[in-house]
């Protein structure tokens, strides 16, 4: 059987009701629930900072992924300059 390779990026605004990553750690576990139900498990494998969202493109990875984005710094006040992205791997 052929698996499909998948990667889904989720960007967060500032503005929406959740807890900025700061405390996410390389080896955590995050488990990502569609409306629908279904569950898909993820572990963190990388975190990067880009101080000028002009210099962040989306990472290109093999495998299914999860990709979270959000501004950075996380208590800018108005626009943040840069982006913070979180990388977890399909378990």
């Amino acid at each position: 059987a052929i698996r499909r390779q998948r990667q889904m990026c989720i960007r967060d605004r500032k503005s929406e009701a959740s807890a900025p990553p700061q405390d996410v750690k390389i080896g955590d576990s995050i488990c990502f629930r569609y409306p629908d139900g279904r569950e898909y498990a993820y572990t963190v494998s990388e975190i990067v900072i880009y101080e000028d969202s002009a210099d962040w493109r989306l990472p290109a990875l093999g495998g299914n992924t999860l990709v979270l984005v959000t501004c950075y710094p996380f208590h800018y006040s108005g626009n943040a300059p840069g982006k913070y992205v979180v990388v977890a791997d399909s378990i």
